[in-house]
């Protein structure tokens, strides 16, 4: 069970700089002349937000699989711990998920205003979730075994 909270400050420190990133960037850009297009700030706040939490998921992972110290974590967080697969991930998930619930809101037909953001939300996360569901066990092949994108992809596609 201890091994399960090993890394667990690096990655709520991510979680807490990603969150506020998205949501002042989701903010600002709303204020701005881009708030006629209401996919977009949701879209680049999550865009902002996974590049800071992408390295805070590289150091939990370090310290949990292979047992690294936090230097050593931090030191491959973007080098050895699947940087460009979560990005490769991350990035189309949040683009999609907040940028596309937005949108699916406007369409859907019921009056309260709670349902209609919680139905565009599922419908939005199942939409990403099976586009992006292969680039997310591609992901997780990196960061166990350590090895290149590629080859991650050949293990999936055999």
């Amino acid at each position: 069970v201890r091994g399960l909270y090993v890394g667990f400050v690096a990655y709520a420190i991510a979680d807490i700089l990603s969150t506020t990133l998205t949501y002042t960037a989701t903010h600002y850009l709303e204020s701005s002349r881009l708030k006629d297009y209401s996919f977009l700030p949701s879209a680049v706040g999550g865009a902002i937000s996974v590049t800071v939490m992408a390295p805070g998921e590289g150091i939990k992972l370090n310290r949990q699989l292979h047992g690294m110290s936090m230097r050593d974590a931090v030191l491959n967080a973007t080098t050895k711990s699947g940087f460009l697969a979560t990005m490769l991930r991350e990035i189309p998930y949040s683009v999609g998920l907040l940028g596309g619930a937005s949108e699916i809101e406007k369409t859907l037909p019921f009056e309260n205003q709670r349902v209609r953001r919680f139905t565009a939300g599922v419908i939005s996360g199942l939409f990403v979730g099976l586009a992006t569901g292969f680039q997310d066990i591609a992901k997780t092949i990196v960061q166990k075994d350590r090895c290149s994108l590629f080859q991650a992809y050949r293990s999936i596609y055999r």
